[in-house]
């Protein structure tokens, strides 16, 4: 079947089906599926096959399409119990980041700090967010490697290094890759945001390898969410940037990007 016929398989299914009543895996499966038959679908196959970075998908010419992978994604969210204590855990880090170097004293120590002294005061904020969140969670979470890219791809601002299920199994730790060159022109705030955003991508890694590994279980109050996520790691169930506001609506996404913008401003404007 090509990747023209999985679009309008799928396209039906969704407009016949109540997909929001399906099985996790099935769901997180029709993600990958529909999400790779569309980015095929919008680039030559030359491309694709010499492993080149795609083109964006045009979300005027496949409205539909991405309409629908927008849907499968909204059908995946994080419980109430998950988004309470996530905003608890911001607060503990938000008062711990103003009290050991509040915003005006970070931004003049930045404005007069060489390359390596930057990294490593994002790298201090960074190792605090790990402490934070690994203090009530129940598992042992490790601060991150910080890998600092050059040539990076056109649209990559930052990255967890991988995110796949071979690598769990394998029990490897990703590390965090950052572009370099837009981290030596960033204003603080946003160095030290989209730092921290990359970071919880880290986290959610973490959180599901636990599941993976039984290091949580049933009675876990997370224990949901980290099936969740682990159930996206195994079917690959990550939609690409070049789909835009289809990756943008993946609850990790949704998260991730409502929690730099929160920390942005509540860094700066601690309350």
């Amino acid at each position: 079947m090509g990747n023209t016929d999985i679009l309008q398989s799928l396209t039906r299914r969704a407009a016949n089906e109540d997909i929001t009543i399906l099985p996790l895996p099935e769901r997180c499966r029709l993600i990958r599926d529909f999400s790779n038959a569309l980015i095929k679908a919008a680039n030559d196959p030359a491309r694709i096959s010499q492993n080149e970075e795609p083109e964006d998908v045009d979300e005027t010419t496949f409205e539909p399409e991405v309409r629908v992978l927008r849907r499968f994604a909204h059908t995946l969210s994080y419980s109430d119990t998950f988004h309470s204590w996530m905003q608890n855990r911001q607060n503990i880090l938000l008062a711990r980041m103003n009290a050991k170097k509040p915003p005006f004293r970070l931004c003049v120590e930045w404005q007069h700090a060489n390359e390596a002294r930057r990294r490593g005061m994002v790298t201090q904020i960074l190792n605090d967010q790990c402490s934070v969140f690994g203090e009530d969670i129940g598992f042992t979470v490790r601060a991150p490697n910080i890998k600092w890219l050059t040539g990076a791809r056109k649209r990559t601002l930052g990255k967890v290094e991988f995110f796949d299920f071979q690598s769990m199994q394998e029990h490897q730790i990703p590390a965090i890759e950052i572009r370099r060159d837009l981290f030596e022109k960033a204003t603080p705030d946003n160095a030290v945001t989209i730092a921290q955003h990359e970071t919880l991508h880290y986290l959610l890694f973490l959180l599901a390898m636990a599941a993976y590994s039984g290091a949580i279980k049933g009675r876990h109050p997370l224990y949901g969410d980290a099936q969740m996520e682990l159930e996206k790691i195994k079917a690959g169930a990550i939609i690409s940037p070049q789909i835009y506001s289809a990756y943008r609506a993946q609850p990790e996404e949704r998260l991730c990007f409502g929690i730099e913008e929160r920390m942005k401003n509540g860094w700066l404007s601690p309350r």
